[in-house]
């Protein structure tokens, strides 16, 4: 499967995935959606229509595009994720400091680079919310020079890593509009 590039995956996550749960679908916690695999310029405008948004039973947060050729698993430095210049979250690992009386502040602990979980630079305001949260992973979104709580992940069991947490900030630094994306594709789409 890793070897395969993008559409003959999600061909497969169809096949041997998705077709085999459909009759039992409507047991099942959570469901399995794949949206169909268009062109950067066509998908967007697509994607971004107000129309399509309304029928599309899930907020869209974010785009990833695939180069149709030459995809690697892991990191990939041709993939590029877009988020709505406002919904930049990360996970990290929340620490409440130990031997500190009354802590106002817990730590967050990314994935480095050399592979083992370390203390980012800022931390978080400890709220009655997360008081409880010692050693989970949490997803933060950065608001105002500050990282805030919004929700505990149970579906990971390690941090964002400095990569991610660096690409994030630099596009909360950066933003790219939906104006600007839509622009830079129809653009690209002319030339190639």
């Amino acid at each position: 499967l890793t070897t395969r590039n993008i559409v003959k995956r999600i061909d497969f996550v169809k096949e041997k995935i998705i077709k085999p749960r459909e009759g039992s679908a409507q047991n099942e916690v959570f469901t399995l959606d794949i949206v169909e695999y268009l062109e950067a310029n066509e998908a967007t405008k697509s994607y971004l229509d107000p129309k399509f948004e309304e029928s599309y039973k899930y907020p869209i947060r974010s785009f990833v595009f695939f180069p149709l050729k030459n995809y690697s698993c892991y990191t990939d430095y041709d993939v590029l994720q877009w988020a709505e210049n406002d919904d930049q979250q990360c996970s990290f690992r929340l620490m409440i400091p130990k031997g500190i009386q009354e802590p106002k502040e817990a730590e967050l602990f990314m994935f480095g680079r050399s592979c083992a979980e370390i203390k980012w630079d800022e931390t978080i305001p400890l709220t009655d919310e997360i008081r409880n949260l010692d050693g989970c992973i949490v997803d933060c979104r950065y608001v105002d020079h500050l990282w805030m709580f919004v929700k505990q992940r149970f579906d990971r069991n390690i941090p964002n890593g400095m990569r991610a947490l660096e690409g994030k900030l630099h596009a909360l630094k950066h933003p790219v509009s939906r104006d600007l994306l839509l622009a830079t594709l129809e653009n690209y789409a002319r030339f190639h």
